[in-house]
C-alpha cells in the first residue's frame, strides 16, 4: 500500500500571502486539466491500493459540482480503496454547498481554510469568506457523515493581536473540532504581503502570539504532536504523517511531488506544460546517506521524535534543544521554538 498526494491548482482567488502553485479559476480550462490529471494517474499507478489520500491545492472545492463530481470519479475507478484509512480534501469556506458536500462519498476528512474568524482581517489578506460561511460548511458537511474536521489558523497577520486571537478561540469553541494546523505567516517573495508589510506584528509579539495558541489549544484537549498540527486522541493526520516518517508517497497534478521506490520527483509547476502531458521535470534518487539524513529532518518534526540510536547531539542536548530517551531524540520546548535552525543544524552535522 502506498498514499497518493492530488494537487488542484486552481483558486477564487489568490490569498496574499500564498506562493504554492495555483491559478485563477476564472477562464481556465478545469476540464482539459481533469483529462491530463487521469492520463498521469493511469500512467503511473491504476488499481493501486492506497492507505491515505490527500486531495490539495489551491482549492479543489473551487471547482464546479460536476468538476469536483469528475475529479471523485477518477479517484474512485482508479484506486482500490478497500483498504483506505483516511481521504482528505481541502476546502475554502464557502465552497462546500450540500451538493459539493454530497459528492464527497469516500472523503473521511476535510481540512478548512479558516485562518481567522476575524472579518477585517481576511480581507486584508485576501480571503473571501466569512465566519457565518465556516459555520455552515462544517453543518452540510455533519450532514452528510463527514465530522473529522480540521481548519488552518494563522498568526502575525496584519492587524492580529491576542484579543483578536481570543475571539478566533472563542468562536472556534462552537465549532465541535478536533484538529488544528497553526502556521505563522511568512512572507514570501513575490506575493502582495511580502510586498506591502504594514500592520505586522513585531517578531516579538508575533511569538507571543503563537505561544498563546499553543496554550489555549492544549487547555482545550487538542496536544501537539508535530510543530504546525494539534489534534484530540486518534484525531492526528494519517496522510501528513507519511511525510513526517518518510514514507513514500505518488504526487499527480501541476505543482505536485512524490518520493517512490526512493526518488524523490517534482511535477512542473507551468500549467500549459501540464495541460500537454508534461509532467516531471526533475527527479533525484536518494543515497543512503540522504535518505537516512531526511528520515531525521521529517522526524524532528514529530513531538515523540525519531529513532536515532547513533547519533552524536550531544552539542545540541547541551544547549537544551534535543533530548534523548530511550535510543530516540526529540525536540525540546525550546527546541520547537527553533526548530529550522534546529533541524538545518543537525543535518550539516551529517554531512
Amino acid at each position: 500500500m502506498t498514499s497518493i498526494y492530488i494537487h488542484i491548482p486552481f483558486c477564487k482567488s489568490l490569498c496574499r500571502y500564498c506562493d504554492f502553485t495555483k491559478f485563477a479559476i476564472h477562464h481556465q480550462n478545469v476540464d482539459a486539466y481533469l483529462d491530463s490529471l487521469e492520463k498521469e494517474i493511469r500512467g503511473a499507478c491504476k488499481g493501486a491500493l492506497p492507505r491515505t489520500i490527500y486531495i490539495g491545492g489551491g482549492t479543489p472545492t473551487a471547482m464546479n459540482a460536476e468538476q469536483l463530481k469528475r475529479l471523485m470519479n477518477i479517484v474512485d475507478e482508479n484506486f482500490d480503496l478497500s483498504k483506505l484509512e483516511e481521504f482528505t480534501i481541502e476546502a475554502n469556506p464557502g465552497d462546500l454547498t450540500p451538493e459539493k458536500c454530497a459528492l464527497l462519498k469516500n472523503v473521511t476528512r476535510v481540512s478548512l481554510g479558516v485562518q481567522t474568524f476575524d472579518q477585517d482581517i481576511l480581507i486584508k489578506i485576501g480571503r473571501l469568506h466569512s465566519q457565518k460561511d465556516v459555520g455552515e460548511n462544517i453543518k452540510n458537511l455533519k450532514a452528510v457523515g463527514i465530522d473529522n474536521i480540521t481548519i488552518d489558523l494563522m498568526y502575525g497577520l496584519p492587524t492580529q493581536t491576542i484579543k483578536t486571537i481570543q475571539k478566533d478561540l472563542e468562536i472556534f469553541d462552537k465549532l465541535e473540532i478536533n484538529h488544528v494546523s497553526v502556521y505563522s505567516l511568512i512572507l514570501e517573495e513575490g506575493t502582495y504581503l511580502f510586498n506591502h508589510k504594514q500592520d505586522l506584528p513585531d517578531e516579538d509579539e508575533e511569538y507571543e502570539q503563537g505561544k498563546f495558541i499553543e496554550r489555549e489549544l492544549e487547555k482545550r484537549g487538542l496536544k501537539r504532536y508535530e510543530i504546525s498540527n494539534f489534534a484530540r486522541i486518534n484525531y492526528e493526520s494519517k496522510h501528513n504523517l507519511v511525510y513526517w516518517n518518510n514514507e513514500e508517497y505518488y504526487g499527480f497534478g501541476c505543482g505536485a511531488s512524490g518520493y517512490i521506490n526512493k526518488t524523490r520527483y517534482e511535477n512542473t509547476t507551468d500549467l500549459q506544460q501540464y495541460l500537454q502531458g508534461i509532467t516531471k521535470i526533475n527527479e533525484h534518487k536518494l543515497t543512503p546517506q540522504e535518505i537516512e539524513e531526511e528520515r531525521i529532518f521529517l522526524g524532528l518534526r514529530k513531538v515523540e521524535g525519531v529513532n536515532c540510536p547513533d547519533q552524536d547531539t550531544t552539542d545540541l542536548e547541551k544547549k537544551g534543544l534535543i533530548i534523548r530517551e530511550n535510543g530516540r531524540i526529540r525536540l525540546s520546548e525550546r527546541g520547537f521554538e527553533l526548530a529550522n535552525e534546529v533541524m538545518s543544524e543537525f543535518i550539516q552535522g551529517e554531512d
